[in-house]
């Protein structure tokens, strides 16, 4: 599969139980909160945007300060949202596409470590 190219899959186990998987077969649990009809053992989906956006923006920053040696000891990212609660969620449509908007707001906050002080 080109790198460029991502597929996952969900499959169905049982409530509103999901089981994540990749194309590597490693896989992750999605389920719904108890008052909405799931057993809570797993990831929200919406969790999981936001644990995605945490992750790629890491990865982005780890990245950019190993190219430019900058030694790093410790990396976190807090990414919270806030949902659209009204319907439709539609914030913009065109003649092929609507575009829903989940997140009314997503704020991140960025925490590192550094053995020195050189500048970025």
């Amino acid at each position: 599969m080109n790198e460029a190219t991502s597929q996952v899959s969900v499959r169905w186990t049982k409530n509103l139980q999901f089981v994540g998987l990749d194309a590597d077969k490693r896989s992750l649990v999605l389920d719904g909160l108890p008052k909405a009809g799931g057993e809570g053992t797993g990831f929200r989906p919406m969790q999981l945007l936001l644990i995605a956006l945490a992750g790629c923006t890491a990865m982005d920053v780890a990245s950019i300060l190993r190219k430019q040696r900058q030694d790093l000891t410790a990396l976190e990212v807090f990414v919270s949202g806030h949902r659209v609660k009204e319907h439709p969620r539609i914030i913009r449509s065109t003649d092929r596409y609507s575009f829903t908007s989940l997140f009314s707001e997503i704020m991140s906050r960025y925490s590192l470590a550094r053995p020195s002080l050189r500048p970025v």
